[in-house]
């Protein structure tokens, strides 16, 4: 499972051409792998449940996002429970500090990020 901005175009036009491309790894994104009709909380709930692991793409634009502070929160809970791997992270740019919350913080001195 991806949890990213739809605002950040890398990882549609970079991330999931080359994972699933060139690396042959099935991926879950949200624009095209959510069931239609089905409440969006659900299909978050369900898509990260049937993930092995999850890639958290950090940005500003994410950092400013209820879903994808959503998501992440609900991603880290599964890590704790030991229902998947640890959360893999990539940290597209520098956080500013205005969109900083405490989870987010948590996750960035806890984690380890490229």
């Amino acid at each position: 499972f991806v949890s990213y901005s739809a605002e950040d175009d890398w990882v549609l036009d970079d991330l999931v051409p080359q994972l699933e491309g060139n690396e042959g790894i099935k991926l879950c994104i949200h624009e095209r792998d959510f069931q239609a009709g089905r409440l969006i909380i659900d299909n978050i709930v369900e898509s990260i449940e049937n993930s092995r692991r999850v890639l958290i793409i950090l940005s500003n634009n994410f950092a400013r996002s209820e879903w994808c502070q959503f998501e992440m929160t609900l991603a880290q809970k599964h890590v704790l429970n030991r229902a998947m791997e640890p959360l893999s992270v990539v940290l597209l740019e520098d956080i500013d500090s205005e969109n900083m919350s405490n989870s987010l913080n948590a996750l960035l001195k806890t984690t380890t990020y490229i």
